[in-house]
């Protein structure tokens, strides 16, 4: 005797696609990632100064890095049918690389420079044998400048200008005027 045929399940329903970013919308987020990277990078070089967080100094470089990326990624027209950036940070570095392969390389490969500060990130974050040393903290916030200098040059990174004509990145949330890429006296 044969088994009765099984009752098939419905099908699930597709997630309606999304449309491509509009140029203006994508020229926009990447200003914010931008913004925000600039932030990440001076809250940096204030921990790295102190000298007293180097784990919190690494962790900070990474993300300024990363949001630099994420908007080169975007400057550069995104990915993917979408032309957005991926929300996974191993994508980011991914397809930055590739990105920086296609002709952007300069003197340094900055895909390598960016999965080299995030592996210093996961080490900070989760290792419970390796230290990161102050000076290691300093020479990534170093790393990290050259790297968002280049990046900004390269992919003619910007961020949105304020009422007022400053760059917000210049005046984040605490008020105080953040200097980047000026040597601290």
């Amino acid at each position: 005797m044969k088994d009765p045929a099984k009752k098939k399940g419905t099908n699930r329903e597709r997630k309606t696609p999304q449309p491509p970013l509009a140029d203006k919308v994508r020229e926009q987020k990447s200003s914010q990632e931008f913004a925000k990277a600039l932030t990440l990078i001076a809250e940096a070089k204030i921990l790295a100064k102190n000298g007293t967080t180097p784990h919190a100094c690494a962790h900070t470089v990474y993300f300024a890095m990363y949001h630099c990326a994420r908007a080169a990624l975007l400057q550069s027209g995104g990915v993917g049918k979408t032309k957005d950036v991926p929300n996974s940070h191993e994508a980011v570095v991914q397809h930055f690389g590739n990105l920086n392969e296609n002709g952007f390389a300069g003197p340094v490969n900055l895909g390598q420079v960016l999965n080299r500060a995030r592996g210093m990130r996961v080490m900070s974050d989760y290792d419970l044998v390796e230290e990161i040393s102050d000076d290691d903290a300093t020479e990534s916030v170093s790393e990290a400048v050259e790297f968002i200098e280049k990046c900004r040059s390269t992919w003619k990174l910007e961020t949105i200008t304020g009422g007022m004509g400053r760059q917000m990145s210049e005046y984040p949330a605490s008020g105080r005027k953040l200097v980047l890429f000026q040597e601290d006296k």
